[in-house]
């Protein structure tokens, strides 16, 4: 097939086993409410997010890591550290300035910003958090202020000894903006918005373009660089640099002092250190054996010092192979890129700490009746491209959907989060397993992860039905007031529909037909979102002919489709349980989906 394998949470981490302990004791403690953790993730392009989609803060492999840990421990813990140069090199909609700053060469990556003018102003928010840090160097310059929410001017002075200081304003939770003014030569290093709770986990992005571990650790002044990241208080550092020195041909003997200097920084700060090297750059911009000896540069280094190391190449092969898929250009993540990146983090710095990891696979669950996965590339058999003639049933019940024509076949050729997906175009295609999963006396619980691709419209997803049923029938679909509508005939048709959602965004969408109590239970993005009941009939046999379809809905004599309720959304996975899930099966369903596909409210 002309696609690359998913390399799905498959991440080949190097170290000790005990290599995230600090991590792992920090983020128990986030987790549990009893202190929050904090990761930095330090960097060049790559770890500042460049080519993933705007704004990079939220979609670069460092927010979606940040994304991740927030809906694990259930906290945002506030924005992490922003350096003063990201106003002023990229766009973040969290910051804007005015006036007539300037370079700065203290501060990460000695380039803090200079205000020279009482006109220099500098905005975080507004934003919901409970305070501001303000970094700042101390030893040139004069009188400044910080405002909240235009209230009394905070009083401060850049005049003294040579040193970085915070400072810290504190208030109610709210929607708060921070305005820090200039009078003189105020050296601003960084601005961060707290949530001085007890529980989560912030991500900091100390990572700037074009820049190598020497800039961060070669300066020992005292208003530089490195005295800056010792006061950041780390329990996870993810360290990503090596390939601005390998394009500029720094020796590997000096990358390996500078990232000895800063992994040994983090350690004796009491940090976890995972050391990464970024994916396979095109070998005509990096020569692969030159790329080679920066990777093993790194694991030398890991390994000496007993950290975790984890190398893309064991995701991404090699350029030829992954370049249509995961990258910008010769050297940088696109979207996909950044989310696989992310993913292999989170497999090798998140799940092994995370008492409530989604550990499980579906098969762990009895009375899996049907299991296709579009991540999974030996499931699916093609026309040709990724127009799907087959997509096979992992559930081991021979239950395979098939489209012998090519003019129907979805296609899987377009990705989610990262991964495959397949894709109905809404206009005709559509897939069928035959007469299978009938219900006999059995309930049934249905999970997929699907993104829509248009709203308004009926759309039909999974289910055996026409639109006039028969005893027995199911089927769960769109609607066109934009509601998840699921249907259940147990001889006079019971239907539970949501509320409104219009979101196109991937999403994970589940029903229960509980056939012993008699409830229909609609699920969106692990909640109940709609029911409905009917007269319990778990006693009753209920078998119907008709057959087993996705993406679309036999019409009433069953000698074709109904017209109008083609599905237009990528499928990502669908799970299909011949059984009520208990609450705890629920869970453990819907957390292994959302984890796998990164799939968040």
């Amino acid at each position: 097939m002309p696609f690359p394998a998913m390399q799905m949470l498959q991440a080949a981490v190097s170290g000790p086993a005990n290599w995230y302990d600090a991590w792992s004791a920090a983020y128990t403690r986030a987790a549990a409410g009893s202190g929050q953790a904090h990761v930095v993730c330090f960097g060049d392009s790559l770890s500042q997010g460049f080519y993933a989609d705007a704004p990079y803060y939220v979609n670069g492999f460092a927010g979606w890591l940040g994304t991740e840990l927030a809906t694990r421990t259930g906290q945002t813990a506030g924005t992490g550290i922003i350096p003063a140069y990201e106003e002023f090199t990229i766009t973040d909609a969290r910051t804007s300035s005015a006036g007539t700053w300037t370079a700065s060469t203290s501060g990460f990556f000695a380039d803090g910003k200079v205000a020279n003018a009482s006109g220099d102003t500098y905005t975080l928010g507004p934003i919901t958090c409970t305070g501001f840090r303000i970094w700042y160097a101390v030893g040139a310059g004069g009188a400044w202020t910080a405002t909240v929410d235009g209230g009394a001017a905070n009083n401060y002075t850049c005049a003294g000894t040579a040193s970085v200081q915070i400072a810290a304003l504190d208030f109610a939770s709210g929607s708060h903006t921070l305005v820090i003014a200039g009078s003189g030569d105020l050296h601003l290093l960084a601005v961060e918005a707290v949530n001085n709770t007890t529980q989560g986990v912030k991500v900091s992005r100390l990572a700037k373009g074009s820049q190598e571990c020497s800039t961060f650790v070669a300066d020992a002044s005292a208003t530089s660089s490195r005295q800056c990241y010792l006061l950041t208080d780390p329990d996870l550092a993810i360290i990503e640099f090596g390939l601005n020195e390998a394009l500029l041909g720094t020796t590997t003997a000096t990358f390996k002092t500078h990232l000895t200097t800063l992994a040994t920084d983090m350690i004796n700060l009491g940090a976890s250190v995972l050391i990464v090297a970024a994916p396979p750059p095109n070998t005509a911009t990096i020569a692969e054996a030159t790329w080679t000896t920066f990777r093993v540069a790194m694991e030398e280094v890991a390994t000496a010092l007993s950290c975790g190391f984890l190398d893309m190449v064991d995701y991404w092969p090699s350029y030829a192979a992954n370049s249509a898929f995961y990258y910008y250009d010769n050297v940088h993540p696109n979207q996909a890129g950044h989310i696989d990146m992310a993913r292999a983090i989170i497999t090798a710095a998140v799940e092994p700490v995370d008492p409530s990891a989604a550990t499980i696979t579906p098969t762990d669950i009895s009375n899996l009746g049907g299991w296709w996965d579009a991540s999974d590339a030996a499931s699916f058999t093609y026309h040709s491209g990724g127009l799907v003639s087959q997509w096979n049933d992992r559930s081991g019940n021979s239950n395979h959907f098939t489209q012998p024509t090519s003019g129907n076949a979805p296609d899987r050729k377009s990705t989610v989060n990262g991964q495959y997906a397949v894709l109905f175009d809404g206009v005709d295609n559509w897939l069928g397993a035959g007469d299978v999963l009938d219900l006999g006396t059995s309930s049934l619980s249905v999970f997929m992860v699907v993104r829509r691709n248009a709203v308004g419209a009926n759309h039909s997803l999974i289910g055996k039905y026409k639109i006039t049923p028969s005893d027995g029938a199911w089927f769960t679909h769109f609607i066109n007031t934009n509601k998840m509508s699921t249907v259940f005939d147990p001889g006079t048709v019971a239907t539970a529909d949501s509320g409104v959602t219009t979101s196109v965004d991937s999403r994970i969408f589940g029903f229960i037909i509980d056939r012993a109590t008699g409830d229909i239970t609609n699920r969106i993005d692990r909640a109940t979102n709609g029911t409905t009941t009917f007269t319990p009939d778990s006693g009753s046999s209920r078998n119907t002919t008709h057959g087993l379809y996705m993406g679309a809905l036999r019409n009433a004599a069953d000698s074709g489709f109904q017209a109008a309720y083609w599905l237009s959304a990528h499928v990502c996975e669908v799970l299909v349980y011949t059984k009520a899930l208990d609450s705890t099966e629920r869970a453990q369903v819907e957390a292994y989906l959302q984890h796998k596909w990164l799939v968040y409210t």
